[in-house]
C-alpha cells in the first residue's frame, strides 16, 4: 500500500469511488492579515495491491500542517496541525482483474490557523512510510486597485 499522490484544493470529497475536487491544485494562497485561516480540502490517492485488498479494513493516515519555519506552529502552542485518521479499504470488486492495483481517496476538508505569511507544507503518511509532500506559498493580498 501506497500513497500515490497529496493534492491541495479549496474542497474536496470522496463519492463512490471517485475524487470530487474544487479549485486543486494551487500552490499560492491570498490572505489580506495574518494571521489567517486556511480554508483547504486535502486529497490522497492510495493505491492497495491486490494481496493487501481481499479483505475491508482500516488503516491509519496522518495529515501534517507546518511551516517551512518550525518555529511558527510549535507544537506547545496548541496550533501545532497534526490530524491522526483512519480510512476503510473495501473489499475488491469481484470483476476487477487480479493483477490490478485497488485506488482509495481520502479526503479532509478544515480550517486552519496560518500565524503568517511565509512558505507551508501539507503532508501525508501511512504508517511507517515517508510521507508525500505538497508545499505552497501564504502571501499577503494586495487590496484591489479602485478607480
Amino acid at each position: 500500500m501506497e500513497i500515490e499522490f497529496l493534492v491541495i484544493a479549496d474542497a474536496v470529497e470522496t463519492v463512490n469511488g471517485k475524487l470530487y475536487m474544487l479549485g486543486g491544485g494551487w500552490n499560492q494562497y491570498r490572505s489580506p492579515t495574518y494571521p489567517g485561516v486556511l480554508h483547504i480540502g486535502i486529497a490522497v490517492s492510495i493505491l492497495v495491491s491486490r494481496q493487501e485488498g481481499n479483505e475491508p479494513s482500516n488503516y491509519p493516515i496522518k495529515f501534517t500542517l507546518a511551516s517551512k519555519d518550525v518555529s511558527v506552529l510549535p507544537q506547545t502552542s496548541g496550533m501545532a496541525i497534526d490530524i491522526q485518521a483512519r480510512f476503510i479499504v473495501p473489499p475488491r470488486p469481484k470483476d476487477m482483474p487480479a493483477d490490478a492495483d485497488q485506488r482509495v481517496f481520502v479526503a479532509v476538508n478544515g480550517n486552519f490557523p496560518l500565524p503568517k505569511n511565509g512558505k507551508y507544507r501539507v503532508a501525508a503518511a501511512l504508517d511507517g512510510q515517508t510521507p508525500k509532500e505538497v508545499e505552497f506559498d501564504a502571501i499577503v493580498a494586495s487590496p484591489p486597485l479602485v478607480n
